[in-house]
């Protein structure tokens, strides 16, 4: 396995930890962010177990609809691969 794909599996990791914990701090079903997203309550459970890689598009749409901070986000990744990396 490549650095690159080191990288791409740790970021999905990370981003799929952060959706699913957003998720639940808001009180929400994977029904109701399959229902905003348009994906069915399945493919939410795929992206929380990290098997199906959010579209960078979508954690954005999300964050926005639920009013997080994109700055926090981004940090969190950014630091996550940094750790991983002792950058």
């Amino acid at each position: 396995m490549n650095d690159r794909q080191i990288i791409d599996d740790r970021v999905n990791m990370l981003m799929s930890g952060y959706f699913k914990s957003k998720r639940l701090e808001r009180g929400l079903t994977g029904k109701q962010i399959g229902e905003l997203l348009c994906v069915s309550q399945q493919h939410i459970s795929r992206y929380e177990r990290g098997e199906t890689t959010i579209p960078l598009s979508v954690m954005v749409f999300f964050l926005n609809s639920y009013a997080f901070n994109l700055n926090e986000f981004f940090n969190y990744i950014s630091d996550g691969v940094a750790v991983r990396y002792n950058l």
